[in-house]
């Protein structure tokens, strides 16, 4: 779409002189009428300053295209932005604390009034000394964060991002569920 602006407001761009001189002595007689000899006088200006009147609306059309570009551009990454929110954080409220809470305390929060769902979850961080890949072991300190989560409760609230082959994410959950079982 931006590619189809620029070339249309590069066309409009080329064509202005040509229209000038066409709509001049149109536009001379009503600018005439209406301001008087200084209408007909800014009328025949244009038609005889053709290059500048061009570079004029040359930058007002380069201004018009960037401005529309980038309104598109910022409504997109709104969008995109409001979509992961949505999709990865899910509800309302998140209750935390800093001791681990029975399963059971879901149940207790699903009994106060306005709450419609609530899911457990948990975030285990692990240290990590290092990484191996293609055989190559890299000495690297760092902590990795895992969250568990009820996935049939959580998927009711929230949902989850997948890397590649998202539109598969029922039959890979379902699998891993199935793993998880045994």
């Amino acid at each position: 779409m931006p590619r189809f602006l620029s070339l249309m407001f590069t066309g409009g761009t080329l064509v202005v002189p040509v229209t000038i001189q066409l709509l001049e002595s149109v536009a001379r007689r009503a600018l005439a009428l209406v301001y008087g000899p200084p209408g007909e006088l800014g009328s025949r200006n244009l038609n005889r300053a053709r290059g500048r009147t061009s570079l004029t609306v040359g930058v007002l059309m380069v201004g018009a295209t960037m401005t529309i570009a980038i309104g598109s551009i910022q409504v997109a990454f709104e969008e995109a932005t409001n979509r992961w929110v949505n999709n990865a954080l899910g509800g309302d409220l998140t209750v935390t604390s800093d001791r681990q809470q029975p399963v059971e305390f879901t149940n207790q929060l699903m009994g106060v009034s306005g709450v419609e769902l609530a899911t457990p979850f948990n975030v285990i961080e692990v240290g990590m000394t290092g990484s191996t890949h293609a055989g190559v072991y890299s000495s690297k300190e760092d902590t990795i964060a895992f969250q568990a989560v009820d996935v049939p409760t959580y998927r009711r609230v929230a949902g989850f991002q997948f890397a590649q082959e998202a539109e598969r994410e029922d039959e890979m959950l379902a699998r891993w569920s199935r793993a998880t079982r045994c």
